[in-house]
């Protein structure tokens, strides 16, 4: 059967080479694995130029020549972040924030995935219906009007523990945000020059730096307020000293005063003994003399002599009991004045204990005060590098980013999507149970307790 003919040979003038063999065309060179831009000349000759002749086609609308390069790869276009972030394929420089896109005459760049710093929101977050029902964990759906309360009870438990999930959840999605906003907010700080010459982010600039003012100066009065909290202490601290120092002052005056007093009391004591034997000793003698008397006798002369001895004997413990007691007296008074100056390093000692504390009541409320409106402004000049760094990389504006820079960023991302993947997951869960079941089954249940109420109510009456 005849071939049917070709469309070349419908065309006039057209010489179709024979196609060279495969041993030929794997003799050709092999292109580089280096995409280059075709140049504006005519291709080489080369395994594939004798399929199409010289390698030129008619101009195109532009009026350019089209041309076809063997082994060559699609040209890459200049970069244009409008499009996507181009990273070099050459070394990069030493320092963090070096150039990591490609030159307009340079290679062609290699295409990355450009971080976004944006938490993608629940919705769109939202589990397959598998992956779901084996996280939620509720039980079966009832099949009888009996079963609802027992299903009713189970999701409320099961609730119970995904509300508790979903708090923690939440914790580590805020505190994956924090970091990433951090790492946002700490590159934009880096990259300010890159920034400002982009003139719709430049206008956002001032009031960035309006807010790094307020955060500076939240800073500043916050440490101001330690430095005088500081201040306030090691002045109380060198008043405890001092007073400290002259306690043991007093206690070393205040050693030879005891040891004084405590022989004026023996003295006393001493003298006071004396004093009363010399009494017991006159009262027998007046005694021995009365005694005469009532036998209707004279007293002798040596009862006489032993009275006249005792009354000198008490006269002079008396004239001794006096000294004794006025030492003794001065003595304690001494002491007392010791015990005075005592309580009054004591008192002292108190005021400066409370007074330390209310010192640190007062710092303490001043300080959360301050440390909260320094958080704030914190936050708040740190979400705002941060949302411009957000629309920098939205806007695909060129950034010299350092890979570095550009892994750590999408490892944020990841970090958040993954925190949020896992809060959305709970926040499904806590509504995939059948809540029409869910209220069907404590109606049924309440029902049932109050029928179980109102036979026990006809029972005790029975009863009684």
């Amino acid at each position: 059967m005849a071939e049917p003919p070709s469309e070349l040979d419908a065309i006039p003038d057209l010489d179709v080479p024979t196609a060279p063999s495969r041993q030929e065309a794997s003799a050709a060179p092999t292109p580089s694995a280096e995409p280059r831009v075709a140049p504006p000349t005519s291709a080489p000759a080369g395994p594939l130029s004798g399929y199409f002749g010289s390698g030129e086609f008619e101009l195109d609308d532009s009026g350019a020549p089209l041309e076809l390069h063997e082994g060559a790869e699609a040209a890459a276009p200049r970069l244009d972040l409008g499009a996507e972030l181009h990273l070099d394929e050459g070394p990069v420089a030493p320092s963090l924030e070096t150039a990591t896109v490609a030159s307009p005459e340079g290679p062609a760049p290699t295409h990355v995935a450009l971080p976004t710093g944006i938490t993608p929101e629940p919705a769109s977050l939202r589990p397959e219906a598998r992956e779901l029902a084996d996280f939620a964990a509720y039980p079966a759906l009832p099949t009888s009007a009996l079963q609802a309360p027992l299903y009713a009870l189970r999701v409320l438990l099961r609730r119970r523990a995904l509300t508790r999930s979903l708090a923690q959840e939440l914790t580590l999605l805020e505190r994956a945000e924090h970091e990433r906003d951090e790492l946002l907010a700490d590159c934009a700080r880096r990259q300010r020059p890159a920034l400002q010459a982009v003139g719709e982010l430049a206008l956002e600039l001032p009031a960035i730096d309006a807010l790094s003012l307020e955060t500076q100066q939240q800073r500043q009065r916050s440490a101001q307020t330690h430095q005088a909290h500081a201040q306030a202490l090691e002045a109380l601290a060198r008043d405890r000293a001092a007073l400290e120092a002259e306690d043991r002052r007093a206690q070393l005056a205040r050693a030879p005063d005891d040891a004084r007093l405590a022989e004026a009391e023996q003295a006393l004591q001493r003298a006071e003994a004396r004093a009363q034997r010399a009494n017991i000793e006159l009262r027998n003698a007046v005694a021995a003399v009365h005694e005469a008397q009532a036998r209707k006798t004279s007293p002798t002369e040596a009862q006489r002599a032993t009275f006249q001895e005792k009354q000198a004997a008490v006269a002079d413990a008396e004239a001794r009991l006096a000294p004794a007691r006025e030492a003794a007296l001065a003595a304690r008074r001494i002491i007392g004045e010791h015990d005075a100056a005592a309580q009054r390093r004591a008192q002292a000692a108190r005021a400066l204990g409370t007074q330390e504390r209310q010192l640190e009541q007062q710092f303490r409320l001043l300080d959360a005060t301050q440390s909260a409106a320094f958080e704030r402004a914190a936050g708040r000049e740190r979400q705002a590098w941060a949302n411009l760094l957000r629309q920098a990389l939205q806007r695909r504006h060129p950034l010299p980013l350092a890979p570095a820079t550009l892994e750590a960023l999408r490892a944020a991302d990841a970090q958040v999507l993954a925190a949020a993947t896992r809060h959305a997951l709970v926040l499904a869960a806590l509504d995939a149970a059948d809540d029409a079941q869910v209220r069907r089954g404590l109606g049924v249940g309440a029902a049932a307790l109050l029928a179980l109420a109102l036979l026990c109510g006809a029972l005790l009456l029975l009863l009684r």
